[in-house]
């Protein structure tokens, strides 16, 4: 993400961990649109054990390549699935939301490109989101998608928006907001030009970084107690997940 001095914590085909100056760690998904499916998420928390096994100052930036941070879940993949086994998928997904949400380190999102969906939630996990302001959506589509949204998802969006319309429009217009929209209505911290992302997510996490860990994580589990908590649980309620044969 940037040019400093930095070292590997880790390396798979979806990822890569490096560990830069002043104990800042840049995660990087590789693997195209990153979707989600079980092997990704598993390999996602093989890279997050890397960070947590860090020891002194430390922070987490969260990024992607090209064109994508992430374009959500795997529906390929979700098809696939015996439908007895698609309750199961969607609950990893949501401890990986639930893990990054309480992550003992401040988290920065660097929106490197386009956002929907399940890597919007990703997005939401993260204390501070940092967008292009010139290319790239961020958005929430799953009412096109036929897919109501789980209590835990709803909960992690409630907690990061305030205004109780725009959370509307979010969740029941499946709105596509652009870098200067997105900061403008605070879904996203800042919104930059595409070279600056790397130097302001670096300036953020460079900022936290020297709090202490365990601190941080008994604040966040106390902050967003609710939404981790629906989040880990078992039950999807309305969640159907039934895809469009589109997809």
């Amino acid at each position: 993400l940037v040019a400093n001095m930095a070292s590997e914590l880790y390396s798979s085909s979806n990822f890569e961990v490096q560990q830069h100056d002043g104990g800042v760690c840049v995660l990087t998904m590789k693997a195209g649109e990153n979707r989600f499916n079980d092997k990704f998420i598993a390999d996602f928390h093989l890279a997050l054990d890397s960070v947590e096994k860090t020891s002194g100052p430390g922070a987490l930036i969260i990024t992607g390549e090209g064109k994508f941070f992430s374009n959500g879940l795997d529906v390929n993949y979700m098809g696939s699935l015996p439908p007895t086994e698609v309750p199961n998928f969607l609950r990893n997904f949501q401890r990986l939301v639930a893990r990054i949400l309480v992550f003992p380190m401040i988290t920065v999102a660097a929106l490197n490109g386009h956002c929907y969906a399940g890597g919007a939630m990703l997005s939401m996990g993260c204390d501070y989101r940092i967008m292009r302001q010139d290319r790239g959506f961020w958005c929430m589509p799953e009412i096109d998608l036929t897919m109501p949204l789980s209590p835990g998802m709803n909960a992690v969006i409630r907690c990061r928006i305030a205004d109780t319309g725009l959370f509307r429009d979010i969740i029941l217009l499946g709105k596509k907001y652009g870098g200067g929209e997105a900061a403008k209505l605070t879904i996203v911290d800042q919104a930059v030009d595409e070279k600056a992302i790397p130097t302001v997510a670096m300036d953020l996490a460079t900022a936290g970084a020297q709090k202490d860990r365990r601190t941080l994580g008994a604040l966040k589990r106390e902050m967003f107690r609710e939404a981790h908590s629906k989040l880990v649980q078992e039950d999807l309620v309305e969640a159907n997940y039934s895809l469009k044969s589109k997809l």
